[in-house]
């Protein structure tokens, strides 16, 4: 824990909170089902992505042994991100998508600003939520690859069940759903530790370019 209290992490950890906090807001502001305030949300948010952000300046580096912010310059491991976040996409498009936008149409974007909207939220806090945060917090626990991947897969499967008592979903959708999502985080995670954060934002805003051709369109 003397890592998590070092003043340099703290500072990080809120110039992050505070940035994805900002790109968030907009998903806040456009939230139709909200129950409190936005200034509350926000406040809830930012204390939320300060300890979160605080696991991955204090713990990831020091025990994956690689800086989450360094650009990768290996051309084929890139080349193999786009074409997973293209992969993905598709396979979304055409397997979950239909199924889902007629149980919760609301998670689907309507139009460009609720799309830029949705996007940010989902690279600069879904990720930090579901990724980022879950594997420094794990590679601090158990420092084998193997095991930080497996655990983060399984953190993942859990939100999923959580998500699908909220939302009544057919056996079978649910079912498909677990089974992209631990695929999906299995690869993510493995990009995210080779290529770091920027590699698995690029593929993110690959998936979720995949709404823009019907919002264009439209």
């Amino acid at each position: 824990m003397r890592a998590f209290s070092q003043p340099v992490v703290l500072k990080n950890a809120a110039l992050a909170a505070l940035l994805t906090s900002l790109a968030s807001l907009p998903q806040v502001i456009l939230w139709e089902k909200r129950q409190a305030p936005v200034w509350y949300l926000v406040a809830a948010l930012l204390l939320a992505t300060f300890v979160l952000w605080a696991f991955v300046f204090a713990w990831h580096n020091q025990y994956t042994e690689r800086n989450p912010f360094t650009v990768s310059r290996r051309p084929q491991l890139w080349f193999a991100a786009t074409a997973g976040g293209i992969l993905g996409a598709v396979v979304a498009q055409v397997l979950t998508d239909p199924k889902l936008r007629a149980v919760v149409p609301e998670d689907f974007p309507t139009d460009l600003k609720s799309w830029l909207a949705s996007a940010s939220f989902t690279l600069f806090f879904t990720h930090l939520f579901l990724i980022f945060a879950p594997v420094a917090f794990f590679a601090r626990l158990i420092r084998k690859r193997e095991a930080v991947i497996l655990l983060t897969v399984l953190f993942n499967a859990f939100v999923v069940l959580l998500k699908a008592t909220e939302v009544p979903l057919p056996p079978d959708l649910a079912m498909q759903m677990l089974v992209m999502r631990i695929i999906a985080v299995a690869v993510s995670v493995y990009f995210y530790l080779e290529g770091g954060i920027w590699m698995l934002w690029w593929m993110g805003l690959l998936i979720q370019a995949r709404h823009l051709p019907g919002l264009i369109h439209s």
